[in-house]
């Protein structure tokens, strides 16, 4: 949390001055976040804190003995205990706010670390709220509120957060267990969650999603299949999504020999327009598959993953299950003995040898499947 306080100050604050005792103070904050109390909602007497603060130690060496001696076995009861002895050690919190507020005479106090997450409506007031206000804060004021005012967007923003905090987390979960499969569901959960938010926000405002292709010339990278995920699961949950998947355009000889001879002041134009025509070329994609979903029956995985990424690559579509509604192709081997089966399961798909998917990526273009046929 330091850290991303102090490049928030020293490289994302560029454009405001701090003092040296504002500087200071905002370091200090994140270590014991205090604020008046008079900007405090809901502050509850002293004495109740100290009410609060025997109750809870109370609770937690009990659920602390508890867990002690109920052995390693994990059971919901277990699962329960402990989610409370979490709860109760916030007594801790309770007594410096306590601390605070007696040395600066009920003038000042500590910023609440939750505030009752339980009764979220939201998955934005959940994580921007309630729940860990002291994290919360820190985020919003050094990675939302800078990036936000950078590219003038609260989307932006706000999936900038959730990843910064996905990342916070897999750092944390990695050092605490040091198991390197809990890494990658770690960050997809924040990851999701920050779709979930968009999602929300999005039908609020009945907004659309505009998407670009993703993973370009990444290796080991799901080309062009990314953005497809997101597309299904913002559909699925009514937000208009949309891929520009940047059409061909044809460029013929006459054009550029029109172009060579054009001379005075069309001259310049022409240059610039076949100057942009060439460089909008080399990022356009062919989509000779566009309107195809492929079924791949008993092929092995590694032959599989490698011409999944060229469906994608080439706009066409993946169907994980043979579907009599959706899938066009079913692509098998040569000696594939269930081709009466699939026909009767997908009466309007044709079932056809894999080697049309190789032949059609080899011409780059869409192939007669006539005499691929099975």
């Amino acid at each position: 949390m330091t850290s991303i306080r102090l490049i928030h100050i020293t490289i994302l604050s560029t454009d405001k001055l701090l003092t040296f005792q504002s500087f200071l103070y905002k370091i200090f904050w994140s270590f014991v976040p205090v604020l008046p109390t008079r900007s405090k909602r809901n502050e509850w007497p002293i004495q109740y804190y100290f009410i609060l603060i025997v109750a809870k130690l109370l609770i937690n060496d009990w659920i602390y003995r508890w867990i002690s001696n109920c052995g390693t076995r994990v059971t919901y009861e277990s699962i329960l205990m402990l989610y409370v002895y979490l709860i109760s050690i916030s007594y801790i919190v309770d007594a410096i706010a306590v601390i605070v507020r007696i040395l600066t005479l009920d003038k000042y106090t500590l910023e609440s670390c939750n505030d009752f997450p339980i009764f979220s409506l939201s998955l934005r007031e959940f994580w921007g709220q309630r729940y860990n206000r002291w994290v919360g804060t820190i985020f919003k004021e050094s990675i939302f509120e800078p990036i936000r005012s950078e590219f003038s967007s609260s989307t932006i923003g706000g999936l900038t957060t959730f990843i910064v905090s996905g990342l916070f987390h897999v750092h944390a979960a990695y050092v605490t267990f040091g198991d390197i499969s809990t890494l990658f569901p770690s960050f997809m959960f924040f990851f999701l969650h920050a779709l979930k938010s968009l999602a929300k926000k999005a039908k609020e405002l009945k907004a659309t999603v505009h998407l670009p292709r993703i993973g370009v010339g990444s290796q080991g990278f799901n080309w062009y299949g990314t953005e497809k995920l997101i597309k299904k699961y913002l559909s699925s949950r009514g937000i208009s999504t949309y891929i520009y998947y940047f059409k061909r355009e044809s460029a013929t000889t006459n054009n550029k020999r029109s172009n060579e001879q054009s001379y005075g002041n069309n001259k310049r134009l022409s240059i610039e327009k076949g100057i942009n025509n060439i460089n909008r070329l080399k990022l356009h994609m062919p989509s000779y598959l566009s309107g195809i979903h492929v079924f791949f029956h008993d092929i092995d995985e590694n032959t599989k993953k490698r011409l999944q990424r060229f469906v994608y690559a080439f706009d066409g579509d993946i169907d994980e299950t043979a579907d009599a509604n959706t899938t066009t192709h079913i692509l098998a081997a040569g000696n594939c003995q269930d081709i009466l089966a699939l026909q009767d399961a997908c009466p309007n798909a044709r079932v056809i040898n894999i080697e049309w998917l190789d032949a059609c990526i080899s011409n780059g273009t869409r192939l007669n499947t006539d005499i691929y046929e099975l």
